[in-house]
Formats: C-alpha cells, sequence, structure tokens
C-alpha cells in the first residue's frame, strides 16, 4: 500500500516523500480522510486541513491531496502526479550534504538561480545548467543577500512542466 514517508530522500523529477511523479489518483484515493468536490476554492484549505484532505477542481481531472503532519501537497494534473511540495514536518534528506527542511540557504553546495517573479530557488549542475524536476523555498532572496534563510519547502515536479 503506498504510504508517505517523512525520511524518504528527494529526487528531482522523480520522487518525494514516498511519492512518484506520474502516479495516478487512484493510487492515493485510499489515504484521504477529508474530501471536498466541486467547490469553490477555499482559500485556506492547507491551514484549516486536520488531517488528509482531497480537494477536486470542478473538471473532475485535476486534484490537490494535502497531508497535515508533515506538510505535503500533491497535485494531479489529468489523474497524474505532477508536483511533491513539502514543508514542516518533512524530514528527508532534500540536496547531498544532509541539506533539510530547516536548514540554512548557505548549506546547499550547487549553485544557485532564483526565479524572482516565483520566489523560488533551482540548483544548478557543475556545468551551471538547471537541474530539473525539483526547486525550494528559502524567503525569496539571492543566497549573498540572506545566506540565512531558511528552507521552508521543497518541490519535486515532473520535468516536462516548469511552472
Amino acid at each position: 500500500m503506498l504510504k508517505l514517508n517523512k525520511y524518504d530522500k528527494a529526487v528531482p523529477g522523480k520522487s518525494l516523500a514516498g511519492f512518484k511523479i506520474n502516479d495516478n489518483i487512484e493510487k492515493f484515493l485510499p489515504l484521504v480522510e477529508h474530501y471536498v468536490i466541486n467547490k469553490e476554492w477555499i482559500i485556506d484549505i492547507q491551514n484549516s486541513n486536520r488531517s488528509v484532505t482531497l480537494y477536486e477542481f470542478p473538471n473532475g481531472e485535476d486534484f490537490y491531496i494535502y497531508f497535515k503532519d508533515p506538510e505535503v501537497e500533491l497535485y494531479f494534473c489529468s489523474r497524474k502526479l505532477v508536483h511533491i511540495l513539502v514543508g514542516k514536518g518533512y524530514e528527508g534528506e532534500i540536496f547531498e550534504g544532509n541539506v533539510r527542511i530547516g536548514s540554512q540557504i548557505r548549506e546547499v553546495k550547487q549553485d544557485l538561480i532564483l526565479d524572482e517573479a516565483e520566489e523560488v530557488h533551482y540548483l544548478m549542475d557543475v556545468n551551471g545548467k538547471l537541474i530539473d524536476g525539483i526547486c525550494f523555498i528559502a524567503g525569496g532572496y539571492e543566497v549573498e543577500e540572506d545566506p540565512e534563510a531558511i528552507i521552508t519547502q521543497v518541490k519535486v515536479f515532473k520535468t516536462e512542466m516548469l511552472y
């Protein structure tokens, strides 16, 4: 049975928290405890969530599943998992060097590029190329501007969908 693993290591573009990109929504339904179906978007759905909540978009093909502890957000497009976002309570290693949620941004050894519009950081490889399929949130500033910024969330996503 599918199970959240708060210690699972991030694999860019592939998996995080024990979940795999491209998995079908049906695999996740046994985990869901509360459903919000075909209703207006609830602004505070993440904060008011008390367990595992599924939000179904009116089109019936796109979904969010929110876990309370640890904080995990799964987004499904056309019933396939396309992004996994983790936050508070997630304890798995995100990047090499034991970098985790709660680590300072300066602990990331790879070069970083900041997407100022989205306020997320992307990793660069040794050749200066973007490492596709992973990004993280740590204050929204360049490393030089705020090296002590804390990594609060990490997202692994389908590599064909940079958004």
